[in-house]
């Protein structure tokens, strides 16, 4: 309510200006951070030092010099029959949102092909998280569905979790072939604490009483926890693998990790390279990095 009301009394440019003030002061509390850990011998902490005063973009997430191997114009977004904009990802047709330009299609698309550089704190698939032959996965979360698109070869089935209208529209196209198989399913809620069909909201307890699961992938923007308190079964039960975004909150990843323990999960890692969150400033402190997944 309170962010409504900025955004209807505050002219865009005024709001802008703010933005770019608030980001300045951040920028330079985390430089200030860096360069006291640094001299402690922090050799990862002086590595993104040297990268953010060499960059001078106030929005960096991923601070590290592979993402300098991406650009949007670089990509080519193609049209459908009836308009639909979509990207050949290899070999495969992924839709975008048709209300979207091919540029901003691009830089979308970009964002997607650098969170999951080898590199990248963000990425969820190595080696030792491919999905077995033959397996179900909830994909919660979906939006475009690259993740379940790259793993489709591996799987049996996946349940796509997603409730932007925009997205299940692409998602409908990009999985056409394997929703009419009964490969892949689209479940139009919210996974979280409870069952609530007037918040559209299902726990994955609920869902999967009768189901098989056994590998899940959850980016739903801070509501991980959620998720996680509304599925004691399929964690103690039924899922062997679980790949959990950990940057949206401040202590989510040990919080995840300490949950995991407790449910029997023997091997628990996170990617060793880290996120600055800057687009949650407001809340951003000391340490300021964050793992990804």
């Amino acid at each position: 309510m309170i962010r409504e009301l900025y955004r209807t009394i505050l002219p865009e440019v005024v709001r802008k200006y703010l933005w770019t003030l608030r980001f300045k002061k951040l920028r330079a509390d985390i430089i200030r951070y860096l360069r006291k850990k640094s001299r402690n011998g922090d050799e990862e902490c002086q590595r993104i030092l040297t990268f953010l005063e060499a960059h001078k973009d106030l929005h960096i997430v991923f601070p590290y010099d592979f993402t300098e191997k991406y650009s949007a114009s670089n990509i080519s977004v193609f049209h459908d029959e009836t308009g639909f904009p979509y990207v050949l990802h290899n070999g495969k047709k992924l839709y975008g949102k048709k209300k979207w330009t091919d540029s901003q299609f691009a830089e979308y698309y970009c964002g997607l092909l650098l969170e999951q550089d080898e590199e990248s704190p963000h990425r969820y698939l190595f080696p030792n998280r491919m999905p077995q032959k033959d397996i179900v996965i909830a994909d919660v979360g979906a939006a475009e569905g690259i993740f379940t698109l790259d793993v489709l070869p591996c799987i049996q089935k996946a349940y796509l979790f997603e409730c932007d209208k925009e997205w299940i529209e692409a998602l409908h196209l990009t999985f056409k072939e394997e929703i009419a198989g009964d490969v892949v399913e689209i479940v139009e809620a919210f996974v979280g604490s409870e069952d609530n069909a007037g918040k559209n909201t299902v726990r994955l307890d609920s869902f999967f009483a009768d189901k098989r699961i056994d590998y899940i992938k959850a980016d739903i923007e801070g509501a991980e926890e959620a998720m996680i308190a509304g599925g004691e079964s399929v964690f103690s039960q039924k899922v062997q693998t679980v790949l959990l975004c950990c940057y949206h909150k401040q202590n989510a990843e040990d919080i995840f990790k300490q949950y995991l323990v407790k449910k029997g999960f023997s091997h628990i890692e996170v990617n060793q390279k880290w996120m600055i969150f800057v687009y949650q400033e407001e809340t951003l402190r000391a340490p300021y990095l964050r793992h990804g997944v």
